[in-house]
């Protein structure tokens, strides 16, 4: 082969490996939150940002949010005027676009360096303009802003989801254009195949995040707020996956499919700043760590069935440092057929607020069985290690009230119906000690109760077996397993087919 022949082969294999590269590099997407307080109160992290996640992986995924509650849409339309012969009524001075500088600022800031296949702008906004009549300008305003991002990123295609206006006032009674903003987002989202909306109409209904009833309210129900960011992850993920990208459906359903029940109205976790407020990291192996948890709360996995299932509150360990959910556990259990409610319950180092905690989260349960459709008669406790010393607590004084009633939930009986409690910690005064703690006072009848330790769990096995001859010597329903090896964590324990021999002994209607 001649010197010009090889010369030619190198250059075509090169460009091969360039051009192969290039298709096997994962599409980037970028997602722009943005608008007044609806959006403001939306929390992307709880069915927003793991439903695009999942469906095109996290480090591909980048999100910006910048939202302000009672704002006018010319705050982020330059250009923006009203119509001929209408008014503008100001408390103060706004200048057109100023809330725009500041969100593409916070874009570029966030996006410095990087390329994205695909831009997506969400949007949810309105209520202001309804309110002040300027409806008739709100759909060339709206196409104004989209124009403003197209040309500021250079995104020619960029897509673009719209929160249509609520039912709130659809008698235009309060705001004399709500109506007249409605069909002008949905007018834009239909304008364009890179175009889509959201219905809320059913989302401003429900317990607020202060604690209050909502009813057509302007705002979002907590549960609305959640629904609200799987739905603008369902329209995004749509539109993308319309410009050829692929996304992993299955895990992104999955992903927004995990509703989280907070425990307390927001002033009594200290305000806005704390709202669903912690620390995570992940472990690896399906374990996330969560840290700071300021804002103690239940997340749902819920199992499908055509009548109400049994359920369990399940409490993982972590020294009540820390809250270390293992995703085994929880797949176990709902594989079982119980819908799993895990609470991330206050740390670090606040026993007496996580025992609040438990009992609140219980009530809840209860209270809200028709809505998760479980029975309220089969709802058992399941605990490992500090969550198993919390749940053990529980089943032992559960007819005193560790907190002041709030609402029509705490009516409701905190008493498990059966406890499950594997490498329970702290069950003792001290580690390694077998005199019973001080807070286990058998006033109650307790349920039955299935304790699991491996013998090599020096620091709380002894407690365990306390425990149990505690239980034992009282005539409650009780029993214990020991193995020989495993440690705190059980390693290499087939202890899930001995418990579920256990459960069979409860009685339960299990699918």
């Amino acid at each position: 082969m001649n010197t010009i022949k090889q010369f030619t082969l190198l250059c075509c294999i090169l460009i091969s490996s360039v051009i192969s590269l290039h298709a096997a590099a994962p599409a980037k997407h970028l997602f722009i939150l943005s608008g007044q307080s609806n959006m403001a109160g939306l929390d992307p992290k709880i069915s927003f940002t793991p439903a695009v996640q999942s469906a095109f992986g996290k480090e591909n995924v980048t999100i910006v949010l910048d939202a302000q509650g009672g704002q006018p849409i010319r705050r982020w339309y330059k250009e923006w005027k009203p119509a001929p012969g209408r008014e503008v009524v100001n408390r103060k001075t706004m200048t057109n676009g100023d809330l725009y500088q500041r969100l593409i600022k916070k874009v570029k800031q966030a996006t410095q360096g990087q390329e994205y296949n695909t831009v997506t702008f969400l949007w949810m906004q309105g209520e202001r303009d309804a309110k002040e009549s300027h409806g008739e300008v709100y759909a060339k305003s709206l196409l104004g802003i989209i124009n403003q991002l197209k040309k500021d990123l250079n995104k020619k295609d960029l897509n673009f989801v719209i929160g249509r206006l609520s039912d709130y006032d659809l008698e235009n009674k309060i705001g004399p254009h709500w109506t007249m903003v409605r069909n002008a987002q949905v007018q834009v989202a239909e304008s364009s195949p890179s175009g889509a909306w959201v219905n809320t109409d059913d989302l401003n209904d429900g317990l607020s995040k202060n604690g209050k009833m909502y009813k057509n309210d302007l705002h979002y129900s907590v549960e609305g707020y959640k629904e609200f960011g799987k739905r603008l992850a369902g329209e995004a993920i749509a539109l993308i996956e319309s410009k050829g990208f692929s996304a992993n459906k299955e895990q992104a359903k999955k992903a927004s499919n995990h509703p989280v029940i907070r425990l307390w109205p927001i002033e009594q976790i200290g305000g806005q700043t704390n709202y669903l407020k912690e620390e995570s990291e992940d472990r690896g192996e399906g374990k996330t760590t969560f840290r700071n948890i300021k804002d103690p709360h239940l997340v749902v996995s819920q199992v499908s069935s055509d009548t109400p299932t049994p359920a369990v509150i399940y409490s993982p360990g972590g020294s009540y440092k820390q809250v270390s959910p293992v995703q085994g556990y929880i797949d176990w259990l709902n594989s079982l057929g119980f819908t799993v409610f895990t609470l991330k319950y206050t740390v670090p180092n606040d026993r007496e607020a996580a025992y609040r905690d438990i009992q609140r989260a219980i009530r809840l349960v209860r209270h809200n069985a028709k809505k998760w459709n479980i029975d309220p008669k089969q709802l058992g406790l399941v605990g490992t290690s500090a969550g198993g010393h919390l749940s053990a607590r529980l089943s032992q004084n559960y007819t005193e009230s560790a907190y002041a009633p709030i609402d029509q939930a705490d009516s409701q009986s905190c008493e498990p119906q059966f406890v499950l409690l594997r490498s329970a910690a702290y069950l003792a005064k001290k580690n390694k000690g077998s005199t019973i703690a001080e807070e286990f006072h058998f006033n109650n009848k307790v349920p039955p109760t299935l304790l699991l330790y491996s013998k090599d769990d020096h620091n709380f096995v002894k407690g365990g077996i306390a425990y149990a001859e505690a239980l034992e010597e009282a005539s409650f329903p009780v029993k214990l397993l020991l193995y020989e090896k495993g440690g705190h964590s059980m390693q290499g324990v087939n202890w899930h087919s001995d418990a579920q021999s256990w459960i069979d002994t409860l009685g339960l209607d299990l699918n």
